[in-house]
């Protein structure tokens, strides 16, 4: 994100927008106090990604942390779901039908709408 190319850019796309962004950043060029700081970051993405095996475990990291978030959101989606069974049929069924529910509305209804154990569901919701 920092150089301003894909994740999966080759090496000159790479080299492109890291001597684009050099110029603007470099503190021999601007006069911003906070230039030194944007540079070396900026250096140190280009070297981390510029070499390939820093840039394979780097990848892998990535990998492992959106299959992470994948897992979490997965999960919240069960619970969620499991709370919206536990409802009644309208809230499942609109549930099911909208999969482009987001896990914080199925919460939120969840906890709108929970009734103690042994309670009879509600007759309308």
């Amino acid at each position: 994100e920092l150089l301003g190319v894909r994740r999966t850019a080759n090496a000159k796309a790479l080299r492109e927008g890291y001597r684009r962004l050099a110029v603007r950043v470099h503190p021999d060029k601007t006069r911003d106090h906070r230039a030194d700081r944007a540079f070396t970051a900026l250096r140190e993405t280009y070297n981390l990604l510029n070499d390939a095996g820093e840039r394979r475990r780097y990848d892998s990291k990535l990998a492992a942390e959106a299959a992470k978030r994948r897992k979490r959101r997965q999960e919240q989606r069960a619970l969620a779901w499991r709370g919206c069974r536990r409802l009644g049929h309208g809230v499942a069924v609109f549930a099911a039908r909208n999969k482009r529910v987001s896990v914080a509305v199925l919460l939120v209804i969840t906890l709108l709408f929970r009734r103690p154990p042994g309670a009879d569901p509600p007759s309308e919701i």
